[in-house]
């Protein structure tokens, strides 16, 4: 690894082939081109190979916020999916009337309980195939939680709807 000081200015790090290294961009090689094979002339990139393909190295705190995500993430699965099966005592109001749509209230209770609960094992395989890959993976869980906090409200509207009296707003 070198040392940050002694690299010139505008020198980027590459990870290639297993190796960290200071490559010079010039400024005549557009940000878009392979800077292994560009024809720096031109300006116009050379077919890239398999083996001459270069990755940005990754900021450290990607893992460690996709980590504090995941767990956020499971907090919000847990009380999201606990909160959804209390929807249905949303028609409880209705009495032997049956003047209550329990279908309604039965969807928006399955989609606040297992809508939660397979958003969450989906942003969680997100998280973990980005983590793998190397890419950056810290807005997945934040994603999953905004996704989980959609599905319950959702499941609280059909809930309600399917109440006569509208209360559980």
């Amino acid at each position: 690894m070198t040392d940050s000081a002694t690299e010139p200015e505008g020198a980027d790090r590459f990870i290639e082939a297993g190796r960290v290294s200071s490559v010079e961009i010039p400024s005549s090689v557009p940000p878009h081109a392979n800077r292994d094979n560009a024809d720096i002339d031109s300006g116009v990139p050379a077919e890239a190979s398999e083996s001459s393909v270069t990755r940005r190295v990754r900021p450290g705190w990607d893992v460690p916020i996709a980590i504090v995500g995941l767990v956020l993430l499971a907090a919000a699965t847990a009380v999201g999916a606990t909160l959804g099966t209390f929807l249905g005592w949303a028609g409880v109001s209705c009495g032997t009337d049956g003047g209550c749509n329990s279908g309604l209230i039965m969807a928006g209770m399955f989609l606040a309980t297992l809508g939660v609960i397979i958003t969450a094992i989906v942003f969680l395989v997100i998280t973990i195939a980005r983590i793998t890959v190397r890419r950056m993976a810290w807005w997945a869980p934040l994603a999953g939680i905004g996704a989980i906090v959609l599905l319950f409200v959702l499941g609280l509207v059909l809930a309600s709807i399917g109440s006569v009296s509208g209360t559980v707003i």
